[in-house]
């Protein structure tokens, strides 16, 4: 699991396989493990990127340091890609 340090706190995200870059994002109330089984059918031919959100399996939670918006939970995600 690595993680990306963003201005406000670090988000965690597995990239494992090689090829084309698959981004996956859990639903609230879940992490990246609810793809892990997706992630090791795609690595043959794939690079699965599964993201943690904030608060979700190894992400810190929101930090609350700006406003919680759309863009604030996107940022993360689109340092990753």
């Amino acid at each position: 699991m690595s993680a990306t340090q963003m201005k406000i706190s670090p988000i965690a995200y597995t990239d494992t396989g090689s090829g084309e870059p698959v981004v996956m994002i859990h639903c609230s109330s879940s992490s990246a493990r609810e793809w892990q089984s997706l992630c090791e059918t795609l690595n043959a031919d794939f690079r699965p990127i599964a993201v943690d959100q904030w608060g979700c399996g190894n992400s810190t939670p929101w930090s609350g340091q700006v406003d919680f918006t759309l863009a604030s939970e996107a940022a993360p995600i689109m340092n990753v890609i």
